[in-house]
């Protein structure tokens, strides 16, 4: 869109705009703050969208899009050079990261080779199992939290997709991956529409767990106001709530 408030970083527009002062005299300021926004690599971020839209126009800023690999993307907020999107709160993050109030809910499915769903869709079916996720993921401390066993664990450098990739090629059992929708199926659409392959796997029919998302950044960051003005906005905007709820899906 051509007002959008979301954009990547190579293709931002400085825009000023010029200001009558109190004395007369003209000044110069920048039309919206641009936050620096990271997001994982992989294309999910465009599922959000609709999201940064509508939340950069109701807290009065402009998103500056950051692509990058999620352990990298966490190192970015960590730092203090920005936000990030997509994170689960766990007690080890909150000691390196400042949240945002819970801003979106995806839930966490596993995804098994077709024809083994049966086997491994019963309850304590991934116990004994390898299962491979992407570096960075929080799991291993939510899943167990929530009393879901896993076996081992097994981390992809290359995100989601590297993590399906070591599924289909038989280094572990399933594969785990957080995303939007509320059914297997409206979940397999959205890999489909991101373009990551998944044939010959199957998502299991019930998501291992809901999944919090909040905005974040480092606990000594100059970006810490951002959060502060959209947990305001996101406390006192009940329509602006049940807007976010629908996108989750």
């Amino acid at each position: 869109m051509s007002n959008s408030l979301v954009r990547p970083v190579t293709a931002l527009n400085r825009r000023r705009l010029m200001l009558l002062t109190a004395g007369g005299m003209l000044t110069s300021v920048w039309a919206r703050t641009r936050v620096p926004l990271a997001v994982g690599d992989h294309g999910g971020h465009q599922h959000w969208m609709p999201l940064f839209e509508l939340l950069a126009r109701a807290v009065t800023l402009e998103w500056e899009l950051r692509p990058m690999p999620w352990p990298r993307a966490q190192a970015f907020a960590e730092q203090g050079d920005g936000l990030m999107f997509g994170l689960a709160r766990t007690p080890a993050r909150e000691a390196r990261f400042a949240f945002s109030r819970p801003v979106a809910v995806m839930r966490s499915w596993a995804v098994v080779r077709e024809g083994e769903a049966h086997a491994l869709g019963r309850p304590g079916g991934l116990a004994e199992r390898q299962v491979c996720m992407a570096r960075g993921s929080s799991y291993p401390d939510t899943l167990r939290a929530q009393g879901v066993p896993i076996g081992h664990w097994l981390e992809s450098d290359q995100g989601d997709p590297g993590a399906l990739r070591m599924l289909a090629a038989g280094r572990c059992d399933a594969a785990v991956l957080t995303l939007p929708g509320a059914t297997a199926e409206l979940a397999t659409q959205h890999l489909a529409a991101i373009g990551v392959p998944t044939a010959g796997l199957e998502l299991l029919s019930q998501h291992l767990q809901q999944t919090p998302l909040h905005f974040v950044t480092g606990r000594r960051s100059r970006w810490r106001w951002v959060l502060v003005r959209l947990d305001d906005t996101l406390q006192r905007d009940r329509r602006l709530q049940e807007t976010l709820q629908r996108l989750s899906g």
